[in-house]
């Protein structure tokens, strides 16, 4: 018995991707049905990496990332544009700009 799932979903959306349009729910829920077991062995499998890299970690020096991680958290705001834009205007000009608000047509 095949239904219909359109009258369920939002379907007002302003820009919608090629697999969207073309997902269909029915086959997708067939195929998870049939696999739903599959879960259980990508969970044990993930259990058994954790617990043997823990196994082989364990003996092994630890890494010294300190200094790399203090420059990768000062990298981060400096490479947003809008914040290097508000260093610019605060640098040459002594003040920040006001806030602008734009209206989202809905």
């Amino acid at each position: 018995m095949k239904r219909n799932y359109v009258g369920l979903t939002l379907t007002n959306y302003s820009y919608m991707f090629n697999f969207e349009e073309e997902f269909e729910h029915q086959n997708t829920r067939v195929w998870m049905t049939n696999n739903w077991t599959k879960g259980f062995y990508y969970c044990g499998l993930y259990m058994v990496i954790i617990f043997l890299g823990q196994l082989y970690m364990k003996s092994r020096p630890r890494f010294e990332l300190r200094k790399a991680l203090i420059c990768h958290f000062i990298s981060l705001p400096a490479g947003s544009q809008n914040f290097t834009i508000l260093l610019v205007l605060l640098f040459f000009n002594g003040k920040l700009p006001k806030p602008t608000y734009r209206m989202v047509d809905t």
